[in-house]
């Protein structure tokens, strides 16, 4: 007999944990990070807010928001809108008085709306319909397929 609850019953299973991987690795190109790869962002606050923890754009003075695509310039680490960036600074090519080697674009934050233009695709197939035994076919659960957010391949 088996039982969780009686430590002499329970079933033993294998041990199958690696041992971790002891570097830290960039999550885009699975390279080892080192500290000099590494940039501090200089965010500007809005002055007078009763929120502290709002940010803005210096050039544009527009408020950060989820929707707002935001530039790290490389190396000062000025965080800046695309918008801005596009009509000044790639212009001029410096910022600052510093010139500008490159850009990281951080990805806009999504909105809880499933159309919120992030896009989530599933590595892994599997079928989901009324055959499977997976699906709710009761009342208004049925429906039509969502055409935002989640792809099956």
């Amino acid at each position: 007999m088996k039982a969780f609850w009686l430590p002499s019953k329970t079933p033993s299973a294998e041990r199958k944990a690696e041992k971790p991987d002891g570097e830290i690795k960039c999550p885009t190109t699975l390279k080892k990070l080192r500290m000099k790869d590494l940039l501090e962002v200089k965010w500007t606050r809005v002055p007078k807010a009763e929120d502290s923890e709002r940010y803005m754009c210096p050039i544009t003075f527009k408020t950060f928001t989820n929707t707002t695509q935001i530039i790290i310039l490389k190396p000062s680490g000025d965080a800046i809108s695309e918008e801005a960036y596009k009509r000044v600074v790639e212009k001029e090519g410096g910022y600052n008085g510093k010139k500008v080697k490159g850009v990281i674009r951080l990805q806009k934050g999504g909105s809880g709306f499933a159309g919120s233009g992030t896009q989530v695709e599933s590595k892994r197939h599997f079928s989901l319909g009324a055959g499977s035994g997976l699906a709710d076919s009761r009342g208004q659960a049925r429906g039509a397929t969502s055409h935002f957010g989640l792809k099956f391949n």
